[in-house]
Order: C-alpha cells, then sequence, then structure tokens
C-alpha cells in the first residue's frame, strides 16, 4: 500500500502496494536488489558527470589562478564552510507522540563519507522525501516527508537504516529552550557588592588587569535569545551581520534584548568607558545567534537546529562558544528516572557528541562553554505529560497551578549536569572540549539555584551582579558561563599555540580556592572511590598559566594503541589546595593482580607530568619527595589513539607519619576526636561538633567503628543473602555488610572489602584492620554459632583467621581481649584469650568461663558466676547464684578477686578501680561498693520502678543512672547516697555511649523490625549537669 500522502497518479507496486520509482519503475521493497542502495555502484552511477564537471572546474580555476584573481568556494578565513542550511523548528511544527517530541515528518540523516549528496536525494525521493537542511562538513541531512505520521516515520526509518549501510537515522528530536530566568527578586545591592562588581575581585580579574598584557583577537560565538547590538559597551565587538536571526522589535519589547545582551556584557563589555559594566575580555570579535528571534514566543529547538547554529560559528573561525541556556524539563525528569527523558537525551547529546567530533579530528581549535543551569532554584511538581510538558514534570506556577496540594512535589533532589545535554556527551575527545560552569555566592559556596554534581568543572560568580541591562542585581549560572568563556578568550590571546583539548585542563588546573562542600566522589570501579574537588575560577592564574604553557609535541610512534597523558598533582590539606613543588614521584601501574610498575616520572615546576601511553587501565599514585604527602590510588582507563587531561590527582598528608600523633577514642558505634564526634547508625556515618543536628557523611545503613586516628572504618549494608538453613530447615534472610573507610583528612568514602555477614571493625593495628565475621561457609544462622576473629591486610588485601567463636571484644593498646563463647550458652569454655597485635600469638587469660568484661584504663574487670541448688524450707529447690569480679592488669597480669558475692540474682553494671555497681535481687535494687572500704551503698529513688535494670555510666566524681526504656537519667555523686533526677527522659533510649562537648550520645531504639537498627540520638546534656 502506498504511504499516507502521496500522490493520486503514483505508481505502486502490484505485490506490496509501495509507490515505484519514477526513473527506473522498480518497486524499492520487491525489487530491493536491483534498487537497494550501494555506495560504490552510486558511484558508476554518477562518475562521469563529477569528472567531466571537475575538468571544466580545473581548466577554469588554472585560467584564474594566472590572474590572480581565484577565490575558492566555501572557504571562509581558513575555515571549510560548505553549506549549511536549515528548516527552523517552530512550535507549529512540534509533533507529540508515544511520549516522543520531535518535529513533524522529520528525519536525521547522518550517513558515512561514502555517501553523497545525491545519494541520499534519490534514497528519500523513493518515499517522497527531500532535504530540506545540510551541513556539507558534516554531512548532516534534514530530511521532510509528505505528511508522513510517527508510525510511517519509524517504518521509513527502518527501511532506510537497510538500504544506507553504517547510516545514523533518527527523529529530529526537539527540546524546549529555558525561557529568560536569571533574574532574582532582591530589589538592590547591599555595600558588600561592591555594586554588583564584587565577582571582579573573586575571580582576580582586577589583579589581572593591573598587569600588562598584549592580546591578541580571539572569535566568540553566543548562543543566546537577542542582542542589543547598539550597546555602548558592545558596540566595538559586535558588527550587525554577525548576529544571526536577530529580531529587531523583540529587542524593543524585551528591552535591549536583555539576557542575550547581559551574557554578552559579562563577557565583553568595554572597560573604562564610564558606561556600563566591565567584562572579562576586550580581544574578542562576537558571532551571536538568536534563538528568540528565530522563534519568538516559545523556544523549541531541534537537533538540526542544534547542529547549524554550531556549523555557522565553527565555519567563521569561531574559538570560544557561549551556550547560556538550558533544557530544565528534559534535566529534571531524566535525573528524576523517567526511561522517555533519558532516551532522549542520550539521543540528543550523542548525536551532537558525534557531531563535534569530526570537527575535532579534522582539527578545528575551539572549546565549549555551558551553564550547568538553574533547576536548583525551582519548585518542581509532577504533571500530566502533554505537547507542552513532555517528561510530565514542570516549574510549579502558584498563580497558574493553584494550590501546590493538588501535585506531587519533587523534593530533597540537587539537580547534577551530567542529565544537561552537553554534560552527558560521553565522547573523551569532546568532553575535553566541553566546560560546563557552575555558579557560586559571595561567601563562596555553591549559589542555591545552580546546578552541581561531578560534571560541573568550574564555578563563577552568579549571585548579586550588576547586568549591563539593569541597575538591579542578577543572578544564575548564565552570568557565570560568560566569566569562563571571557578568561578562555584571555588565554587564547596571550597565547594563540595553546591546543583547545588543552584549554580546560589548563583553565580547572589553575583555580585553587575551593568551593564550600562542593567534592564529590567518583567510583571508577567497584572498589575505588577518587575525591574531585570543585574550585572557583581564577583569572589571572589561568592567564599566568596560559602565558607559561609550551605547545606540546607527543612522542612520534608507529604504534596506534599509544595514546597521550597529562596530568597535574597538587596538595589537599586543611580545606585547602596548593600547587605541588616540583620532582614529585609519579608512579603508573599496569591494573593487574601484581599492579605491575609501568613508568615512574617526575613532575616538573607546575606539579605536572606528561608521557605517552598504551591503551590500558592503570592505577596512579603520586607522593613528594620526603613521603610527606601521598595520593589515593588513581584508576583512569586508556583508549588507542586517546588523549587524558587529569586534573584531580590530590596528595594527603602521610596518615602513616600522623597516626601517632592523633589522640581519639573509639567505642563500638562512635569515635571521639576532642570535641568532634563521629557516629554509624542505620542512616548512615555522621559528624557532631556539638551541635543540635549532626551532618551526614555518607547515607547509608552503618554499624560498628573503628579507627587508626586517620581514618574510619565501618560496616555498610550491602544486601540481604538468602540460603537453606539446615537447622532450622527453612530459607533463612540475613544482612551482608561492606567494609568502607572514610579518610578524616580528604572526605574520601570507599570500600574496602565485603563481609561474609555483618562483620564488625574492631581496631586498626600496623596496616590491618582486625574484625570479626562468620566464616567463608556461612550459609545460615546455627544456635550457637558465634562470629570469628580475623585481620585484613589494608596493602595485601590478605583476610587471616585468628580464632572462633569471638563473642565479647575489647581492643586495648597492642592486645585484643576476647571472650570464646557467646554469653547465651554454657559459660565453662568462655575463657577470655588475648591476641598480641605485635606478633599475632593467642593466649588464654583465665580459666574459668566468664559472662561479661569491661575495660576501665589498664584494668580488664570480668565476672564469673556459679550457681548452686539449695532445698528450702518448703522443700521446694531455689538456685542461688555467687558472683565473683576479678580485676585483671594489663599491664602486668596480675589478676585479683575485688569481688565475691550470693545472691539471687546480681547484674554488674559498671566497674573501676573505685567502684563496683550493680543491681541485685528480683525485683532489682542498685548497689554500689566501695573496693577500698568495702562499704555498700543501696541506691534509693522513688521515682525508679524495680522491673528493670539500669545501666550506669561513670563521668568524673558521678554515676549516671540511666533507665534502658525511657532512659530517665539519675546523678550519683561518689561523696553521696541519694540519686538526683537530671532530665523527664527520653523515650526507647537503651545505651548511653558517651558525653561530649555538653551532649550526650545514645543508642536510640527506634526499630519496628529488630533492634539491630539502631539510630545515635543526642541532647544537650550543659543545663542538667551540674558537675559541668
Amino acid at each position: 500500500m502506498c504511504i499516507k500522502g502521496r500522490l493520486t497518479k503514483m505508481k505502486c507496486c502490484e505485490k506490496c502496494g509501495q509507490e515505484l520509482d519514477a526513473n527506473t519503475g522498480l518497486c524499492p521493497k520487491c525489487d530491493k536488489k536491483k534498487t537497494s542502495i550501494n555506495p560504490k555502484k552510486f558511484k558508476k552511477r554518477y562518475i562521469i558527470i563529477p569528472v567531466a564537471f571537475l575538468l571544466i572546474c580545473t581548466i577554469v580555476l588554472l585560467c584564474f589562478s594566472t590572474c590572480n584573481k581565484i577565490s575558492v568556494p566555501f572557504v571562509s578565513n581558513g575555515f571549510e564552510e560548505g553549506k549549511i542550511e536549515v528548516k527552523h523548528c517552530t512550535y507549529n511544527d512540534v509533533s507529540y507522540k508515544n511520549n516522543e517530541l520531535f518535529v513533524k515528518s522529520q528525519l536525521l540523516i547522518t550517513p558515512t563519507s561514502d555517501y553523497s549528496y545525491n545519494d541520499i536525494e534519490s534514497a528519500v525521493s523513493g518515499y517522497n522525501g527531500k532535504i530540506v537542511g545540510y551541513i556539507e562538513f558534516t554531512n548532516d541531512y534534514q530530511v521532510e516527508f509528505s505528511e508522513m505520521d510517527y508510525d510511517s516515520l519509524n517504518s521509513t526509518m527502518e527501511s532506510l537504516e537497510k538500504e544506507l549501510n553504517n547510516t545514523d537515522i533518527m527523529l529530529n528530536r526537539v527540546v524546549y529552550q529555558d525561557e529568560e530566568t536569571d533574574k532574582t527578586t532582591i530589589k538592590e545591592f547591599e555595600e558588600k557588592d561592591k555594586n554588583g562588581n564584587w565577582w571582579r575581585d573573586a575571580i582576580r580579574l582586577t589583579e589581572l588587569e593591573s598587569e600588562s598584557n598584549n592580546y591578541q583577537e580571539v572569535k566568540v560565538g553566543i548562543y543566546d535569545t537577542l542582542f542589543d547590538t547598539d550597546n555602548e559597551d558592545l558596540k566595538y565587538a559586535i558588527n550587525k551581520t554577525d548576529i544571526w536571526y536577530n529580531n529587531e522589535k523583540e529587542i524593543e519589547v524585551s528591552n535591549g534584548g536583555m539576557h542575550g545582551t547581559n551574557v554578552t556584557g559579562f563577557l565583553a563589555a568595554k572597560k573604562s568607558n564610564d558606561y556600563g559594566i566591565d567584562g572579562v575580555a576586550n580581544n574578542v570579535k562576537v558571532f551571536g545567534y538568536a534563538y528568540r528571534g528565530n522563534t519568538p514566543n516559545y523556544h523549541p529547538v531541534s537537533i538540526m537546529d542544534l547542529k547549524y547554529w554550531n556549523a555557522k560559528m565553527l565555519a567563521k573561525g569561531v574559538k570560544v562558544i557561549n551556550i547560556s541556556a538550558g533544557n530544565g524539563e528534559l534535566l529534571v525528569a531524566a535525573q528524576n528516572g523517567s526511561l522517555r527523558a533519558d532516551y532522549a537525551l542520550r539521543q540528543v547529546s550523542e548525536s551532537l557528541g558525534k557531531f563535534y567530533r569530526k570537527y575535532i579530528d579534522a582539527g578545528y581549535e575551539f572549546v565549549v562553554v555551558k551553564s550547568s543551569g538553574n533547576e536548583n532554584g525551582y519548585q518542581w511538581i509532577h504533571c500530566t505529560e502533554s505537547k507542552d510538558n513532555p517528561y510530565g514534570v514542570k516549574i510549579y506556577d502558584a498563580d497558574s497551578d493553584g494550590d501546590i496540594g493538588h501535585y506531587t512535589e519533587i523534593k530533597d533532589v540537587i539537580f547534577e549536569a551530567k542529565y544537561d545535554i552537553w554534560g552527558a556527551i560521553t565522547d573523551s575527545k569532546v568532553k575535553n572540549r566541553i566546560i560546563v560552569v557552575g555558579s557560586s555566592s559571595e561567601e563562596n559556596t555553591r549559589a542555591y539555584h545552580s546546578v552541581s554534581g561531578e560534571r560541573v568543572d568550574l564555578y563563577a560568580p552568579g549571585e548579586r551582579l550588576r547586568e549591563l541591562t539593569s541597575d538591579k542585581p542578577g543572578y544564575g549560572t548564565s552570568y557565570a558561563a560568560p566569566m569562563v568563556s571571557g578568561t578562555v578568550a584571555l588565554m587564547w590571546g596571550v597565547n594563540p599555540n595553546i591546543e583547545a583539548d588543552k584549554i580546560k585542563y589548563l583553565l580547572v588546573s589553575s583555580a585553587t580556592q575551593l568551593i564550600e562542600d562542593e567534592n564529590y566522589q567518583i567510583q571508577p570501579d567497584s572498589d575505588n572511590v577518587v575525591k574531585m574537588y570543585k574550585c572557583l575560577l581564577d583569572v589571572k592564574g589561568a592567564v599566568d598559566r596560559a602565558k607559561t604553557y609550551d605547545k606540546i609535541t607527543p612522542q612520534s610512534t608507529e604504534n596506534t594503541n599509544v595514546s597521550y597523558l597529562l596530568g597535574i598533582v597538587r596538595i589537599y590539606e586543611d580545606g585547602k589546595i596548593q600547587y605541588n613543588k616540583e620532582d614529585c614521584k609519579v608512579s603508573i601501574y599496569k591494573n593487574n593482580s601484581e599492579e605491575t610498575l609501568y613508568k615512574e616520572l617526575s613532575t616538573d615546576e607546575y606539579g605536572e607530568f606528561e608521557t605517552d601511553i598504551e591503551s590500558g587501565t592503570y592505577i596512579i599514585k603520586a607522593e613528594t619527595k620526603d613521603g610527606t604527602y601521598v595520593s589515593d590510588r588513581y584508576i583512569i582507563k586508556i583508549e588507542a589513539n586517546d588523549a587524558k587531561y587529569i586534573n584531580d590527582i590530590y596528595m594527603y598528608p602521610n596518615k602513616n607519619a600522623q597516626i601517632s600523633n592523633t589522640s581519639f577514642t573509639c567505642d563500638k558505634y562512635l569515635v571521639e576526636y576532642d570535641n568532634v564526634v563521629y557516629y554509624v547508625d542505620r542512616d548512615g556515618l555522621w559528624r557532631n561538633t556539638g551541635k543540635e543536628e549532626g551532618e551526614l557523611l555518607y547515607d547509608c545503613e552503618a554499624t560498628n567503628i573503628a579507627t587508626n586516628g586517620e581514618v574510619i572504618y565501618y560496616s555498610v549494608y550491602h544486601k540481604d543473602v538468602t540460603a537453606f538453613c539446615k537447622e532450622y530447615n527453612q530459607d533463612m534472610t540475613w544482612h551482608q555488610y561492606d567494609l568502607y573507610s572514610y579518610d578524616l583528612r580528604t572526605s574520601l568514602n570507599s570500600k574496602v572489602t565485603s563481609f561474609n555477614e555483618c562483620g564488625k571493625p574492631i581496631c586498626y593495628y600496623n596496616g590491618k584492620i582486625y574484625y570479626t565475621d562468620y566464616n567463608d561457609d556461612f550459609n545460615g544462622f546455627v544456635t550457637g554459632l558465634a562470629q570469628s576473629l580475623y585481620s585484613y591486610d589494608l596493602s595485601t588485601g590478605e583476610k587471616e583467621y585468628i580464632s572462633d567463636k569471638a563473642g565479647i571484644v575489647i581492643p586495648h593498646g597492642s592486645s585484643i581481649y576476647f571472650r570464646d563463647m557467646l554469653a547465651s550458652m554454657d559459660l565453662s569454655s568462655a575463657q577470655i584469650q588475648c591476641l598480641d597485635l605485635t606478633n599475632g600469638k593467642v593466649k588464654q587469660i583465665t580459666s574459668d568461663g566468664v559472662s561479661e568484661m569491661v575495660l576501665s584504663e589498664d584494668n580488664l574487670f570480668y565476672t564469673i558466676y556459679t550457681y548452686k541448688t539449695i532445698t528450702g524450707s518448703d522443700n521446694h529447690s531455689y538456685t542461688k547464684e555467687n558472683c565473683k569480679v576479678h580485676k585483671y592488669n594489663t599491664l602486668d597480669g596480675t589478676d585479683e578477686l575485688i569481688f565475691n558475692e550470693e545472691s539471687d540474682s546480681i547484674r554488674i553494671q559498671y566497674v573501676d578501680d573505685e567502684y563496683i555497681y550493680y543491681s541485685s535481687d528480683e525485683p532489682y535494687y542498685n548497689y554500689r561498693l566501695n573496693l577500698t572500704t568495702h562499704e555498700k551503698t543501696y541506691v534509693n529513688s522513688q521515682k525508679w520502678s524495680r522491673n528493670y535494670t539500669f545501666g550506669v555510666y561513670k563521668l568524673n566524681d558521678s554515676a549516671l543512672y540511666y533507665h534502658r526504656t525511657y532512659f530517665y537519667l539519675y546523678e550519683l555523686k561518689d561523696d553521696e547516697k541519694e540519686p538526683k533526677a537530671l532530665d523527664d527522659g527520653y523515650r526507647n533510649g537503651a545505651e548511653l555511649l558517651t558525653i561530649n562537648n555538653n551532649r550526650i550520645y545514645f543508642v536510640y531504639d527506634d526499630s519496628d523490625r529488630d533492634y539491630f537498627f539502631y539510630r545515635i540520638a543526642g541532647f544537650d546534656f550543659s543545663t542538667q549537669y551540674s558537675s559541668e
């Protein structure tokens, strides 16, 4: 059947109904072998005409050249231009079908160089299509068919893909260009704003301007709304004919073009002319593309539109392309999990990436500077999918949308630049040319509105800025981007020999002023993490580095697998980045089981290193000559014939040299460094400096913590594991955890290894982590099965078994004390063992089995219970319990019996050198025994319930009694006999861990599932505790 929309006089195939070819009379489907397009046959078909034409042209050109009047077509200023044509997309041209946004009846065809214009024209004519847009240099074709619907387009696409070998064919997808949104509600500047020019000092522009530098002219292209070409600050840089699709009427309506004019102002406004503002660079010639002039009211942009204006700029020799526009709904939806948005994003970014790659491979020198976007500054909601909101998200507008309660808000999401069209490009050579810019505040933090993430390369000021067309403060990443573009123009102006793919590297590596809290962990593989820090633009630093840069000529080689690697090594310490001294050692290892040394290099005066390198995966490590600073393992993958630039290798103070100088205390759930507490719970790893709210460092489900003073090691939930447990004749599920490390110097969080079950790190000693875990053959819980004690070598990754049945484990100094059995089982064999960490040997400490043990300074206190049955006067049998408490001195090995009492029930609460705190009998009574005088004090309080055991925490000269269910706190001073209530209680408190900086930290049992899923809670103790 003939495709809908064809002329009624067409001739159709009697077999399948398709239209017959007008020239051959054959069916493109049934007579496929005769009509399928073969590039070689096309060449034969058209060989005579082109050869004749070329002969004639050659004769004509020779004649003209003798007269010095030759002009080469399709060449402009030394750059290949060729044909650059497009049929612009308007809102009425946009079709929305099957949740896809595309230009009606259009396909984009990008064949290989084997196919000519005539080949494509002939191929699409068989489907009643015609070429309406064409970029000769990249061989891109915009093809429009006669009234072809969505299904027919896809059917035609499939047919053409079969006919045109190795050809990219897709719908001419559409994205909506964001409106002008870079305005704030702030009405006036404050004194600190320096009248909106604070940014010039922040990026060291004024410092650079105090120097005398000569700059060559650099061509800059700006893609934006509209441009006021008559603006006094911009006249010197703009020729009206170089601003395409500028709409004079729209400029008048929008007060001077506003957004596009302001963007150009920050980049290039004339300096020292007593007018407007002073821009970054005055050595520029501006070319502009006004997308609002092309489609005045709504701003749909097709893939072909994007390629078109890029091609026009590159054909004019533009070296810096500034894009201060975004595609907000696409970014938000893609990050929020919309598969349709993600697919559209990948298609657009991949097509654009291939487009740029052709220019790069042809030797074009250019970079793209892209604003990251302002999506974090808006309130986003889900909405009904439609042509206007194709991905089901939009910015909430109270006036038009009404009550926000009718919508589902998108909350607690920080939008990232990797979901931007340019940020999503993955081709490494293209990424080297794309600089994504976020915006910062005067306080050197990420501006609240700025899109962020690891794909943001650099930050520049974007708040409270004086615009060229307004006296009111403006904001936005749109204004941060042209500051970077202007800096690039200055770099090329002072040194035209810099290769384009080095610009981004030099620009980013010259910036050392950190943006607060903008650091990211990238994970090159499953077990390693690299820290990335984000910095503020440094104009002077970038220009200084450009002036000293010498063009690099890689060594020639016949090996096509050889690539080029350039990197910089810098020091990170105390929240600051500094350039490294020269002669640092950079070791490159092949990433295999042996970590074979591949090359060893030295850094130059800028802390840089460079080398030719074969394709493969490598590990890079760096350190200073004296070993005081070392880097983490940096894993990098090198493709064949590639170029890699690394600006995020950081060296930190050598932790092995500093461990002995660090003072800390460690419990099973928390670590204390002076007034800072790090702790783990079911919500993650936390830090608290005495504030009401802690700071979440890593969002995870965590438990048990250990440290060496520089690095925290803790367990992180990984997955549930189910296996058949023979003892219970059922499937058993348990939580399997991984061991993670958090470097306190660098805030670097990374996985170390995996546990069999919920392994618990105990302590660090001499490069090894000691921990408990179930055996390798663990496949379900069994009655009486206890965890075993292991060590893990952090350098080699080797695990060593030490002992089984490690029930209670206490590290102290260079020893680990552990009890050899679970408390709930028979205690006859639960003797205390001691692992000597200096030699790895285990010795037995007690001959009897023990129930509990606690460490106080250098003494280990432990309890031994024995039971006997007696017959009472009523002839009933009763069990009496004898409790003995021993003090074991860990320094000299002496053992002393300090308590011996018989009762119905005894529970030790706390022991130190002066007192034993315990409860006895049922209902429970609380006692305190003075170990020197043997005075026994009954601790009485009418408020206490006798149905629960109390815990005791010793602080200075007082004992704090706490109720394990409601966490009532009572203080009992050493010289007093009556406790005093301190607070009204905290429900579900289970265990008091520590008191630090006037805050109590305790285990808060907030679980509906299992006690294991605890939280650490805290409250202010300064107003409650009388001794403080």
